[in-house]
């Protein structure tokens, strides 16, 4: 039930000031945040503008992380995963559209029938050749190499693919591997702290 502001926290700083002034502050008419959806127009912040001086192809604009897969895993599961993933972050189902007088981006409703399927999104790679030396085997760096070249390629912001996902299957005596491929719009170093943790959270509630 103690209310101070933001301004008091920057301002004060220490935790015997900050309870001074919510001794005598008085309430505080603040905005409650997250209960609208968080679709529409997003605004184009400077590091956006940034990017788009570079002169490059931006599809490729990108980071990634490479998982380990839990034993049982499945294509539907991932699926379903995946689209749960959507659901919480509505930025990775938004479009950028760099083309034209002034870029757009957008981030439609979650059903909205612009949104890629989520097979388009999530793939399996048959690994089981590599037998039970999985990642030691010699042929994965080339196997892994081509895939994730494939998984960039096939990141397109204008049509609102931000997200691939893609489980190299090693078979069941051994763990696979899932390649998260991230637009760097949507995703950033501090973003994987989220977005893993969640994605393991919602394969698990899936398998179940």
């Amino acid at each position: 039930g103690v209310r101070i502001t933001t301004r008091q926290v920057f301002e004060l700083r220490t935790v015997a000031d900050l309870a001074a002034a919510a001794d005598t502050a008085g309430p505080v008419h603040e905005r409650i945040y997250g209960t609208d959806e968080a679709i529409g127009d997003v605004p184009l912040v400077p590091i956006v503008w940034e990017a788009l001086g570079w002169g490059s192809d931006l599809s490729r604009f990108s980071q990634a992380r490479l998982l380990v897969a839990p034993s049982g895993l499945t294509v539907p599961t991932l699926q379903t995963a995946v689209t749960a993933l959507l659901g919480a972050h509505p930025m990775l189902r938004s479009r950028f559209r760099a083309g034209g007088a002034r870029p757009t981006w957008t981030v439609p409703a979650e059903r909205a029938p612009e949104i890629p399927a989520v097979d388009a999104l999530v793939r399996r790679v048959d690994a089981t050749h590599l037998g039970e030396a999985g990642v030691d085997d010699p042929r994965w760096q080339d196997l892994f190499a081509a895939e994730r070249e494939r998984a960039y390629s096939s990141l397109d912001p204008d049509a609102g693919v931000m997200l691939q996902v893609v489980w190299f299957d090693f078979g069941p005596r051994t763990a696979g591997r899932v390649l998260v491929a991230v637009h760097h719009l949507v995703v950033d170093g501090v973003s994987w702290r989220i977005l893993v943790p969640d994605l393991a959270d919602a394969v698990e509630q899936a398998a179940g």
